[in-house]
């Protein structure tokens, strides 16, 4: 009888082998609470990272499989929809969408009701495509294809909404149907131009009316169409203060500071930076005081580029996404043309999650107290929006779906695949590695499978299918949570399963994998606990 034979029988017999013991060596590997990790090369990368990490949401402790997602509402056109607007003023609060050509109220009060669209414009646009902005109780909306929209704070759409040029610009070409950028900035509103460097601001508190412009080619020498609007807050000294930033298709960034635009005296120039390509046309989010950038370099803080400049850009401190920086560089060389980038923070969740519209959509997703990071799939979203602290996507067919609720993606199961770092646990020398059991917790029934790969091979055998049977109500036969609380247990508890399970490898170095199919639980992730017998040295 072979000493690994024993030992697989002893522990599948229920006895105890404690942390150590003359038959193996036991170590625990921690679930990878450092997230995914694609910048490093597996055979120097920390245990606490993951090569690969799908569905699973890395935390402080634990990672957690993420929530689903459900069809909130239906008919917003055939297609994608491409825009979620929500509109707040006062006591109204509302969503909209754009698909098909036409804005649809989709604005729904329960969470587990679908809603069908109802149409509130049809403008036959030429664009779905908008950015807008929140300003004196309206919403302005521009696309820079179509005149320019606004929502009444009332929640109505305006008739008539237009901006023209103010006098002394007759010799301008200019149609409101080329803005395409829109910012609230010092009490005015500030638009881009397309296919410009022009910049066009209104009079203060002013919702429509006369336009002028601010000529940038004539200050960024690098020349270029300027394409972004943003703005970031800093310490100036004297106590905080805001600025302008300025995003140019070359990857200039200008920088201004003042009050009042029209006074030379308050207006100036802070500098000008350079900054990878932004990708797509929604490619700026506000997270606190600064504003991240999706960029062909990566998910970049303004603030910290304006410190460190690009050259540091693969730096842990210039580029929030150094550790996935060229798995983004390579989404963008490839899927940068497709309509559908887009970026959203939702402080519920501290998810700071960046929308690449490829593969039948993924997201990177950055864990806003940590720093770490996971890939989403399962959800085919062009656009994202927090509305009343939920958040909701843009998906196909004319659908908008909530995010982060329930244990299911519109009835089909959420898959998980975890794949940890290799990890030499202690030494460099050959191993048989035995046996293996994943601590986790769920509060329904699951079934997952454990998997290894020895020595840094892409693939390896996964093992048989293990289960966790709580006890408790059967996932599809009690209602998750409450409709008004999507983040309550099950009645039946949380259940954790520490069950041994046979190995059968050999190497020097271990990586873990965990993989799950699950449509009616939520599982966390700990740690895996690893038995192995040296073998001998390395030559």
């Amino acid at each position: 009888m072979s000493i690994g034979y024993a030992i697989n029988r002893a522990a599948l017999q229920g006895a105890d082998l404690g942390p150590r013991n003359s038959l193996g060596k036991r170590d625990t590997i921690q679930a990878p609470v450092g997230g995914w990790n694609t910048a490093d090369a597996w055979a120097s990368m920390k245990p606490k990272y993951a090569i690969q990490i799908d569905n699973y949401f890395p935390e402080s402790g634990a990672v957690v499989l993420r929530r689903g997602s459900r069809v909130s509402a239906t008919g917003a056109g055939t297609d994608y929809v491409q825009t979620l607007i929500p509109h707040q003023s006062g006591s109204v609060s509302r969503l909209y969408a754009v698909g098909g050509g036409q804005i649809w109220n989709v604005t729904n009060s329960s969470q587990v009701s679908t809603l069908a669209a109802e149409s509130v414009k049809d403008g036959s646009y030429a664009s779905d495509r908008w950015r807008f902005a929140h300003f004196a109780g309206s919403t302005i909306m521009v696309n820079g294809e179509d005149p320019p929209e606004r929502i009444q704070p009332d929640g109505t759409m305006a008739a008539d909404h237009n901006w023209t040029k103010a006098s002394g610009q007759d010799g301008l070409p200019f149609s409101a149907s080329d803005l395409s950028q829109v910012l609230p900035f010092k009490g005015r509103l500030f638009f881009l131009q397309k296919d410009t460097a022009n910049l066009w601001y209104g009079d203060l508190g002013a919702i429509q009316g006369d336009l002028t412009r601010f000529a940038l080619d004539r200050v960024n020498a690098d020349g270029g169409n300027a394409i972004g609007l943003g703005t970031i807050t800093i310490d100036s000294g004297e106590g905080v203060d805001d600025l302008l930033c300025i995003f140019f298709d070359n990857g200039s960034v200008l920088v201004y500071q003042g009050t009042d635009i029209t006074s030379s005296s308050d207006w100036d120039l802070v500098g000008l930076w350079k900054i990878g390509r932004l990708i797509g046309d929604k490619a700026l989010t506000k997270f606190g005081g600064d504003l991240v950038a999706m960029t062909t370099d990566g998910y970049i803080p303004v603030t910290r580029l304006l410190q460190t400049g690009r050259v540091a850009h693969s730096s842990e401190i210039a580029n929030l996404s150094s550790k996935i920086a060229n798995t983004v560089t390579e989404k963008a060389a490839l899927h940068g043309d497709t309509v559908g980038w887009d970026c959203v923070l939702h402080t519920n969740s501290n998810w700071l999650l960046f929308n690449v519209p490829a593969f039948g959509g993924e997201q990177h997703v950055m864990n806003t107290q940590t720093g770490a990071w996971c890939r989403f799939v399962g959800m085919d979203a062009r656009c994202w929006a927090q509305w009343k602290d939920r958040l909701f996507f843009g998906g196909p067919g004319g659908s908008v779906l909530e995010a982060n609720v329930g244990t299911n993606d519109n009835g089909n199961p959420i898959e998980g695949d975890v794949r940890g770092a290799f990890q030499y646990l202690g030494t460099a020398m050959d191993k048989r590695f035995t046996l293996a059991r994943a601590l986790i917790d769920s509060d329904a029934d699951v079934t997952f499978t454990i998997g290894t790969v020895t020595d840094f091979n892409e693939e390896g055998g996964l093992e048989a299918p293990s289960s966790l049977r709580t006890g408790g109500a059967e996932w599809d036969e009690a209602e998750w949570g409450d409709d008004d609380d999507p983040g309550s247990d099950w009645a039946g508890g949380t259940f954790s399963l520490q069950e041994w399970q046979a190995l059968n490898r050999d190497g020097t170095a271990i990586s873990v994998r965990l993989r799950s199919s699950t449509s009616g639980a939520r599982m966390r992730y700990f740690a895996t606990d690893i038995i192995s017998e040296t073998t001998h040295a390395l030559l």
